[in-house]
């Protein structure tokens, strides 16, 4: 799951209380349709804005925060790989040959209205650092695929203030940081939440044909 996996916030805003997160992930467990599922396809999570409120970019350190990080731990750390620091919630998994990193959007962006530049992160500086060596280190390794998942698109054509401000597009200079590091790493694709434009397939039939794209699908 590539995040918001509840919706605290819709139809209204709930309390942000720490039994409210916890209600609403039963609630969606409990429903007949997931149910359905459950037994039959395995689960990975990262956690997105909804999880916690709209467009949520406060840091780890509020209430609000670990009150939302408090229930999708209680659900959710038990079933994912081990995270790559025992005190973080960004993972690696490996299957065959193939590789995914699944990145932490969340807890350490800076605020979505602050000026890009190098000062503003969405991943900070260790799990920038982490998901640069993973990519490096697959390559080394001749891993055939290698799979980041971002709960927010990676790509720039989102427009309006969600598209220019709580995606990548708000935050280009480290999306640039992070495309250069990939530009000599084969057969990345990035998998996003969010977004619903058909471009997005596009990208991704690109790459399968042999072109050198980050895809975000």
């Amino acid at each position: 799951m590539t995040g918001d996996f509840i919706y605290v916030d819709v139809p209204h805003r709930a309390p942000t209380t720490p039994e409210v997160y916890m209600m609403q992930y039963r609630q969606v467990y409990a429903s007949p349709s997931i149910q359905d599922i459950l037994p039959n396809i395995p689960f990975y999570h990262v956690g997105d804005d909804h999880d916690i409120i709209n467009d949520y970019d406060q840091g780890p350190n509020t209430s609000l925060y670990k009150n939302a990080s408090w229930a999708f731990n209680a659900y959710h750390r038990a079933p994912n790989p081990s995270p790559v620091h025992s005190d973080v919630n960004y993972f690696i998994m490996d299957y065959a040959d193939t590789s995914f990193f699944f990145m932490d959007t969340r807890s350490y962006r800076s605020s979505n209205f602050a000026e890009d530049g190098p000062n503003k992160t969405m991943l900070g500086e260790r799990q920038l650092r982490d998901l640069v060596e993973w990519a490096k280190k697959c390559e080394r390794d001749r891993v055939v695929w290698k799979f980041i998942i971002s709960s927010v698109p990676i790509t720039n054509n989102w427009k309006g203030p969600d598209g220019t401000r709580d995606t990548w597009g708000g935050f280009m200079h480290e999306r640039g940081i992070v495309l250069e590091a990939l530009k000599d790493v084969s057969n990345v694709v990035v998998i996003s939440g969010v977004l619903f434009l058909p471009v997005s397939l596009f990208t991704a039939l690109c790459l399968v044909r042999g072109e050198r794209h980050v895809a975000d699908v």
